[in-house]
C-alpha cells in the first residue's frame, strides 16, 4: 500500500528529470550553450521561428532550417545566426544589413534573399564553400561595391549560383 502513494512521486521525480535534460524552463540540455543575438529584431525572428521564448540554447537552433518572414524588421545585425548551422533558407530583404560574416560558415545555405539592404560586400558569401551549383542569392538593390560586382559575383556564378544584382 505504501508503494503505491509514491507512484506519483516517482513520475514526478522522473518529468522533472525529462525537463532539465531537454532544456526547458530556462536551461539549456547539458552539453548545450546559450546563444543570443544583439540584434533585437533578429531575436525576435528567431524566437518566433522556434516557438520559444525563454533562453535560446544551441541545441534550439538545430532546428532552424528556414527563416522565411524576416524582411522589413529592421535587422541590421545577423550576428549569432553563424550558430544555425542547417539553415538552407532566409530571406531577409528589405532590412538594414551590411555585414554578411555571420553566413560564411553556414554550409547549407540554398537560397538568400538579400535585397534592399546596406550589403557592398559579398566576401562572406564568396568564401562559403557551401553556396554552389543549383543555389539562388539576391543582392538586388544593395550598394554592392566594385569587388563585389567584379570579383565575387562572377566567382558564385562560376559555381553555379544564381545571382541577382544591379551591377552593370
Amino acid at each position: 500500500m505504501f508503494r503505491h502513494n509514491l507512484i506519483p512521486v516517482w513520475i514526478g521525480i522522473i518529468l522533472l528529470s525529462c525537463m532539465f535534460l531537454m532544456g526547458q524552463g530556462g536551461e539549456c540540455p547539458w552539453g548545450a550553450e546559450v546563444v543570443e543575438f544583439p540584434d533585437p529584431s533578429l531575436d525576435y525572428v528567431i524566437r518566433r521561428e522556434l516557438k520559444k521564448w525563454g533562453n535560446i540554447c544551441t541545441s534550439d537552433l538545430l532546428l532552424v532550417w528556414q527563416i522565411s518572414d524576416s524582411w522589413g524588421y529592421g535587422i541590421s545585425d545577423l550576428s549569432g545566426l553563424e550558430r544555425c548551422k542547417v539553415l538552407f533558407y532566409a530571406n531577409f530583404a528589405y532590412n538594414h544589413i551590411s555585414d554578411l560574416s555571420p553566413l560564411v560558415d553556414l554550409p547549407g545555405l540554398d537560397y538568400l534573399e538579400l535585397q534592399y539592404n546596406q550589403i557592398s560586400d559579398i566576401y562572406p558569401l564568396a568564401e562559403n564553400s557551401g553556396i554552389g551549383d543549383g543555389d539562388d542569392v539576391d543582392l538586388r538593390g544593395n550598394p554592392l561595391g566594385s569587388t563585389s560586382c567584379d570579383v565575387y559575383i562572377p566567382e558564385l556564378e562560376s559555381r553555379g549560383v544564381t545571382v541577382d544584382h544591379d551591377c552593370p
